[in-house]
């Protein structure tokens, strides 16, 4: 059985999540987020429709984006909790869910099929070498991208959709990344509101819309649920008081808009929920691993999928040597498929690549078929990740399935 129908049969057999287009996706909030807030070219049909109905007509839109916050958290929460009795819909998350695709899938409007940021580590053609999108830093060395001559512009390639908003649209951010290259990129002129609490986030969200003279779109990120997740595990009791918390505070930030007038709208989702990593699960590839000398630079992308760069001048025989080599050690856990098969399968989206995101994808990529994660040793960063007792970016229903609550 080659790895295509291996992938095909996990679908079937094995609780994978195909990624499809035809229930509601967290790429049709997107769009219903930009016709809401009149983005001239933003597109709505079929399902991203249902979710602009859904959400409804508003003068004041807060999208929260709730980091790690899987369909699974809001499901066990009790039934009378605030996230639970206004859950709209469930979502699938965009492939692979992570936060750099989510979010920048947010910030531009476009499917990773064209915005090219496939992974928390993205190989950058022009660099040569892995970068983390986020952060904007190279990998290896943690030096700022635009030191080294990168734009954002450059980096992340289609124009965000924020300071084309005929809303006044306004980011309440983490102050440790309220000012990063990423958050100005993505907010453009817009204001960018620091907090240091939950607490003063929700200030920042209600003073704001209290004080606006016209119509108003306010993304707030929270990143809480996400960490705890990665340290603690998804059945820990403080990651779920965490989500109880969130759940308070949503319910406190309701309350608080509902006298402002404007027909307030609070939508909440998230860009990937969790998957506990067992213990005997972690993959290390070793800076001397034999498999590394057919690519050029280490793998990219994520721990449940890995993007391989084969050398420029890697042949026919080299691509068959590196596809058995990967196969005969990894082959268990993970299947690795070629970027066509990839884009023939529509993973990532229902278009083709753009040809900067098929540069930065390489030429293979891998796919844990379970709980299995994988990582380049030599990467900075190796402790805490063989601390962290759960992870993201695989296919399963836990990482897959996101909320879209409506409040």
């Amino acid at each position: 059985m080659d790895d295509v129908q291996r992938l095909l049969t996990a679908f079937e057999d094995d609780g994978l999540v195909r990624p499809s287009f035809a229930e509601p996706h967290f790429m049709d909030l997107v769009h219903a987020v930009g016709a809401l807030t009149r983005v001239p070219d933003a597109r709505v049909e079929g399902h991203a429709a249902t979710v602009a109905h859904e959400v409804g007509e508003t003068e004041h839109l807060v999208v929260v984006l709730a980091d790690g916050l899987g369909l699974h958290f809001v499901e066990e929460l009790p039934p009378d909790a605030w996230l639970r009795r206004h859950l709209a819909m469930p979502l699938q998350a965009a492939f692979p869910p992570t936060t750099a695709v989510a979010i920048t899938s947010l910030a531009t409007g476009t499917w990773v099929t064209e915005h090219a940021a496939p992974g928390w580590w993205t190989y950058l053609p022009a660099l040569g070498e892995a970068s983390v999108i986020l952060p904007f830093q190279r990998l290896k060395d943690e030096s700022p991208l635009e030191a080294l001559g990168f734009d954002p512009a450059e980096a992340l390639p289609p124009l965000p959709i924020m300071p084309r908003m005929a809303y006044d649209a306004a980011s309440v951010l983490p102050a440790a990344i309220a000012e990063s290259t990423y958050s100005r990129w993505m907010s453009g002129a817009g204001a960018r509101l620091p907090y240091a609490t939950a607490e003063q986030a929700l200030d920042r969200i209600v003073e704001r819309i209290q004080d606006a003279p016209g119509p108003t779109y306010t993304y707030w990120y929270t990143s809480r649920v996400d960490r705890l997740a990665h340290d603690l595990g998804t059945c820990d009791a403080r990651v779920h008081r965490a989500v109880e918390e969130l759940d308070g505070l949503l319910d406190q930030l309701q309350t608080r808009l509902a006298p402002l007038g404007g027909r307030p709208r609070i939508v909440v989702t998230a860009d990937h929920g969790h998957r506990e990593v067992p213990a005997d699960g972690r993959v290390l590839l070793q800076a001397d691993d034999p498999i590394l000398g057919y690519l050029r630079c280490h793998p990219t992308g994520d721990v449940r999928v890995l993007y391989f760069h084969l050398r420029p001048d890697a042949g026919r025989a080299d691509h068959a040597a590196f596809r058995d080599a990967f196969r005969e050690r990894f082959g268990e856990g993970f299947v690795l498929l070629s970027t066509d098969e990839v884009q023939r399968l529509r993973l990532m989206g229902p278009d083709t690549f753009s040809a900067e995101t098929r540069r930065r994808l390489g030429d293979y990529t891998a796919i844990s078929l379970g709980a299995e994660v994988m990582r380049y040793a030599a990467a900075p960063g190796l402790d805490r990740f063989m601390r962290q007792r759960s992870q993201h970016s695989g296919l399963s229903e836990a990482e897959m399935r996101v909320p879209l609550v409506v409040g």
